[in-house]
């Protein structure tokens, strides 16, 4: 059988090369979890098997919290202002790109309005696509000369 350290680097580079063609903009970051390695019986041989946890460096950024619940809401990245100027958008890349968050359901949300907001920056508001499913609306703020998003909020009740 190989060298477990040297399947585990393999996995490792493999895993990040191929993220990184992905998400080529992004600065990612590897690290391994415990390997696993058992005999199969019916290939006859050692299987290895590697999990791989990817991360992204977010930098510094200010989380909204909803103070009934103590549930993250929403974020605001204070570096997402620098060198914002205003390009204009499709609906399709902004919701693509709040779709990246654990804050925005792709599939749920459509965009309602798309405009220029304050400083230059691409403002949307998102709305569920149907009524009773318990998401607020939320408003996205977008730097669109650098593609970074600045704010992710939601809009009333309580907000």
């Amino acid at each position: 059988m190989p060298d477990t350290q040297a399947l585990r680097q393999k996995v490792k580079d493999d895993c990040l090369r191929r993220a990184q063609a992905l998400f080529p903009d992004d600065k990612l970051v590897a690290e391994l979890a415990e390997p696993q390695s058992r005999w199969h019986p019916f290939l006859l041989r050692h299987v290895f098997a590697q999990s791989v946890v990817l991360w992204r460096r977010a930098g510094h950024f200010d989380v909204l919290v909803d103070p009934a619940t103590g549930e993250p809401v929403g974020f605001e990245n204070p570096d997402g202002w620098r060198e914002c100027r205003w390009i204009p958008l499709a609906e399709t890349d902004v919701l693509a790109m709040a779709a990246r968050t654990a804050f925005v359901d792709g599939q749920a949300m459509a965009v309602a309005s798309l405009e220029q907001g304050p400083r230059g920056c691409a403002e949307a508001v998102l709305q569920p696509r149907r009524d009773g499913q318990g998401v607020r609306p939320l408003r996205v703020r977008i730097n669109p000369a650098r593609r970074v998003l600045i704010s992710i909020e939601p809009i009333g009740q309580g907000a």
